[in-house]
């Protein structure tokens, strides 16, 4: 039964990772926020339409752990500047 415990106990030490604190939760809507008000105000100076190309793999599945950062910057990358931008 303690072997059934003890998973449990390390699954529930790996979950918390996906239960961010109050503090981050700040600092994530902080960093989304910043992310916005640029694309906005980029927004006059932006394409209607960018034939850039996907990059390879750059959109992949991993295990490894990502900031916001790093999400928004591939968001940006990979997503936000390619194709027709609605926004325009």
């Amino acid at each position: 039964m303690s072997t059934l415990r003890d998973k449990i106990l390390a699954l529930e030490a790996i979950s918390e990772a996906l239960e961010p604190s109050e503090a981050q939760r700040d600092q994530y809507i902080k960093e989304i926020s910043g992310f916005t008000n640029n694309f906005i105000n980029t927004l006059p100076t932006t394409n209607a339409y960018s034939n850039r190309k996907d990059t390879a793999g750059a959109m992949a599945l991993s295990k490894d752990q990502m900031t916001m950062a790093q999400i928004l910057e591939l968001y940006g990358a990979e997503v936000s500047s390619k194709g027709i931008n609605p926004a325009s």
